[in-house]
C-alpha cells in the first residue's frame, strides 16, 4: 500500500529486512530520520516495517507529547522501560518528533519540552538491540544536534513523481471506486462485527491514457492528497444517484482540487507572510 520511487522502495525494503533479522544476528538497530512533506508516506511506511519486521509497535506523536508538561517526563521513560522488557523488540514512531524535539536554543521552548528532549537524549545515547526509533518530522532542520547524532539512516520522502501518482490513482480507484472491500464498521467499537461495503462505481469511459493524463495534472500532490481526489470522485459518483462516474465528472474532480491545491498554498503564504512580519 505504500507507493514510492524504486530507489525509496529498494531502500525501506533493505532496512526492513535488517530490522527483522538485527536480533537474530545479535547486533544493534539502526535508527531512523524520515523527513519531506505532509502525507508523503512517513508513518504509513513506518507501520509496514514494524509489522515485516515482526517488532511490537508504540506511536508517539509530537504533538501530543509537547502539551503534557513534566507529566512527558514519566510517560517517556514509561514507554522506553517497556521497549527494553519486549521479547520481540519494539519500533518506536515518533511522529511530528520537531514539536517537542526541537533545538534547545530555540526560543519559546518550555522546561517540560526540554525535560522530555533530555529523556530521549539519555536513552537513545548509545545502541540499542531493544528498540528501533523512528523520528518522522517536515522540518527537520528544526530537530536537536544531538538528537540527530543519534540517527543512523536518513531518509527523504518526498512528493510522488508522474509514475507513483499514476499508480496511485489506479490503487484508490480499485479501493474506493471499482472494487471497494467490505469492513467492519460501528462507532467507538458499537456493532462490531457488521460488514459494510460501498457500492460499486462504474467508470463511464473513463480510460487508461485519462488515468495517465490525470497523473500529470496532479502534479505537486502529496500521496494523502491524490487519495482524497479519489475519494471525491467517489462522492461525485455516488452524487449522481446512479453510482456511476463520468469521464467529464472524472476531469471535473481533477481539475476542481488542483484549484484547491492553489488556494492552499496561497494561504500558507499569507501565513508566512504575516508571521514575518510580527517577528520582525
Amino acid at each position: 500500500n505504500v507507493v514510492l520511487a524504486p530507489t525509496m522502495e529498494s531502500r525501506l525494503n533493505t532496512l526492513a529486512n535488517f530490522t527483522a533479522s538485527a536480533r537474530r544476528h545479535g547486533v544493534p538497530y539502526r535508527h531512523m530520520l524520515f523527513y519531506g512533506p505532509p502525507g508523503t508516506g512517513k508513518t504509513l511506511a513506518a507501520r509496514q516495517m514494524a509489522r515485516y519486521s515482526g517488532l511490537e509497535y508504540a506511536v508517539l506523536s509530537g504533538g501530543d507529547v509537547a502539551p503534557l508538561g513534566n507529566d512527558a517526563v514519566t510517560q517517556l521513560h514509561s514507554v522506553f522501560d517497556w521497549s527494553e522488557s519486549s521479547s520481540k523488540g519494539v519500533l518506536l514512531f515518533v511522529d511530528e518528533a520537531d514539536a517537542f524535539l526541537r533545538r534547545r536554543d530555540t526560543a519559546n521552548v518550555s522546561e517540560g519540552v526540554r525535560a522530555a528532549l533530555n529523556v530521549m537524549l539519555s536513552r537513545t545515547g548509545g545502541a540499542s538491540k531493544d528498540f528501533v526509533l523512528v523520528l518522522a518530522t517536515n522540518r527537520p532542520e528544526d530537530l536537536d544536534e544531538a538528537l540527530l547524532d543519534r540517527v543512523d539512516e536518513v531518509l527523504e520522502f518526498d512528493l510522488p513523481g508522474t509514475a507513483e501518482r499514476e499508480e496511485m490513482l489506479r490503487l484508490f480507484m480499485k479501493r474506493y471506486l471499482t472494487d471497494p472491500p467490505s469492513s467492519s464498521v460501528g462507532i467507538s467499537g458499537y456493532f462490531k462485527g457488521i460488514k459494510a461495503q460501498s457500492d460499486p462505481v462504474e467508470l463511464d469511459g473513463i480510460s487508461d491514457g485519462d488515468i495517465a493524463e490525470a497523473a500529470v495534472d496532479l502534479n505537486g500532490l502529496s500521496g494523502r492528497e491524490v487519495e482524497k481526489v479519489v475519494i471525491a470522485m467517489q462522492a461525485a459518483a455516488y452524487g449522481s444517484g446512479d453510482a456511476k462516474l463520468t469521464l467529464d465528472a472524472f476531469r471535473n474532480v481533477v481539475k476542481t482540487k488542483i484549484q484547491e491545491k492553489s488556494s492552499k498554498l496561497a494561504f500558507v503564504d499569507i501565513g508566512d507572510a504575516a508571521g514575518a512580519a510580527l517577528s520582525s
